[in-house]
């Protein structure tokens, strides 16, 4: 990807910023998750090394977070206030949330538990290690269904 990029780099252009999407949680610039990629990617500061590599300084954030900015600089949320959600449905579930313009970053709706199952997968949900567990080691996530009340216990 590196190469790529840097090979169609303008020869002495003025570039007033660049930034990349991520299949990640991003946090300070660095790799939280690994969902459908190499788990060997958490914790590596991607920014800091598009950075290095590409010769200038770059912002990294998540894939679906990018397209919704992109979406509200220059598409349907333009100009929107108020929440704007956005959601794409394909090999998973994408969504960016925006309140009055200003991004709400790593949503992640897609990794949600729906009927007891990972949302986007529809697999059972994976164990949970210690670091990822909540208060007695349960899960931090809602279950909901369409047409019938929340049954968290939460609101």
């Amino acid at each position: 990807m590196v190469g790529y990029w840097s090979s169609r780099a303008p020869s002495g252009a003025d570039v007033a910023g660049s930034g990349a999407g991520f299949p990640s949680v991003i946090r300070a610039g660095q790799a939280i998750t690994a969902t459908r990629g190499d788990p060997s990617w958490i914790r590596v500061p991607v920014q800091e090394m598009l950075s290095q590599r590409l010769g200038r300084s770059i912002v990294v954030l998540n894939d679906f977070d990018a397209a919704g900015v992109a979406e509200i600089a220059y598409g349907a949320g333009k100009g929107q206030d108020g929440v704007v959600l956005l959601l794409d449905l394909g090999t998973g579930i994408g969504s960016a949330l925006f309140s009055n313009g200003q991004l709400v970053p790593n949503l992640q709706l897609g990794h949600i538990e729906f009927h007891g199952r990972h949302a986007e997968t529809c697999r059972p949900r994976p164990a949970l290690d210690a670091r990822s567990a909540g208060r007695n080691g349960a899960a931090s996530s809602m279950s909901f269904s369409p047409g019938t009340r929340n049954t968290s216990g939460r609101t």
